[in-house]
């Protein structure tokens, strides 16, 4: 017999979203007339910083340090996000 839990699936309690790096630190960061053009920023958003109050995890976070010179702009803005967010796990 299965017990009462197992007929639900265990789901996040937030949304969660997978972003490439450059999706990351481009568009989906980007704020427009005050809020973050990505729906998913939108939740626990705290003014001027997207990725403040959210769970971060990176793999190949290397990438940050030295970005390759034709995604150089989103990367840095990744980076500097991602350095300056409040209330963040990373």
């Amino acid at each position: 017999a299965k017990a009462e839990d197992d007929s639900h699936p265990h789901l996040p309690a937030a949304p969660l979203r997978a972003f490439r790096y450059t999706t990351a630190g481009g568009r989906a960061a980007m704020l427009q007339d005050g809020e973050p053009a990505s729906c998913i920023f939108r939740i626990g958003f705290q003014a001027p910083n997207p990725y403040s109050n959210k769970i971060v995890i990176m793999d190949e976070g290397h990438h940050l340090t030295r970005p390759h010179p034709c995604y150089q702009r989103q990367l840095t803005h990744l980076k500097n996000c991602v350095y300056s967010a409040r209330n963040t796990v990373l």
